[in-house]
Formats: structure tokens, C-alpha cells, sequence
């Protein structure tokens, strides 16, 4: 098992930018207030030469300003990203077989933004729900 807390308190001074003066107190880009983690992890042996593991983890991220402008147009709202492996491996652990799924829920949020002031802009966003497999092996 595991977890982590990360709590940020951030402020900008003032600046300027083409457009004008930006006054202090803007939030730093990509600086979440408060972020939450968590892993799951069971490992067992099924016999003298396999074993296998199970793992879910998940995370929590507040929502961000992506430019220190904080341009609402361009923040990514609060997310929560939930993964999940199952592996198969022998006892020397020299190779491993797995299948994995990243992002169940299929959560959207905006990975970065561009937010030009005339008119015109964009938006990217993460990955969508993905699952595959992988097989690792180590001489």
C-alpha cells in the first residue's frame, strides 16, 4: 500500500505582457492546490517457479490555471485517474507478462491550452482510456 498528499500554495508578483500589466497574485501554471495518490499492490507466488501480482492505483489533482495569466478558457478542472496491472512472472523474475488499463473512467481533462486573445485558441486534452499489454525480459 501506498499514498501520497501534495499541497501547494502558490502566488505570482506582478508582470507584464503584451497585452498589458498582470497584477500580483495570479497562480503559478499547472500548480494544483492539493493532489492525493494511491497504490494497491498484491504480489503471491503460485508455485515453486511462477508467481503473479495485482495493482490498482489512483490519483486526485485540483484544478490548474495552464498559463500565469489564469485564463479560465485554458484551466483543466479537477481530475481523478484510476489504472490497474495484472502480471504473471517466473521466480527469478528474469521475465514478466502483464496486461494494463490506464485511465478506467475515461476522464477528460485539458493537458494544455493556448488561449491567442484573438479569437482563436486551442485546447489539448489527455490521453482517453487505453489498455494493453507488455512482456519484459531481463538477462
Amino acid at each position: 500500500m501506498q499514498g501520497t498528499v501534495g499541497w501547494l500554495d502558490t502566488e505570482l508578483g506582478a508582470f507584464r505582457t503584451l497585452t498589458g500589466d498582470i497584477p500580483k497574485g495570479k497562480k503559478l501554471p499547472n500548480a494544483p492546490d492539493l493532489t492525493l495518490g494511491a497504490l494497491a499492490r498484491y504480489e503471491a507466488d503460485f508455485s515453486a517457479t511462477l508467481g503473479g501480482s495485482i495493482q490498482v492505483d489512483g490519483s486526485y489533482s485540483d484544478s490548474v490555471f495552464k498559463d500565469a495569466i489564469n485564463d479560465p478558457i485554458i484551466a483543466a478542472d479537477s481530475y481523478v485517474l484510476v489504472n490497474a496491472r495484472v502480471a504473471m512472472f517466473n521466480a527469478a523474475h528474469s521475465w514478466e507478462v502483464a496486461l494494463w488499463g490506464k485511465n478506467l473512467s475515461d476522464e477528460q481533462y485539458v493537458a494544455q491550452g493556448l488561449n491567442t486573445g484573438l479569437g482563436a485558441g486551442n485546447r489539448n486534452y489527455n490521453a482517453p482510456r487505453t489498455y494493453g499489454a507488455s512482456f519484459t525480459y531481463r538477462w
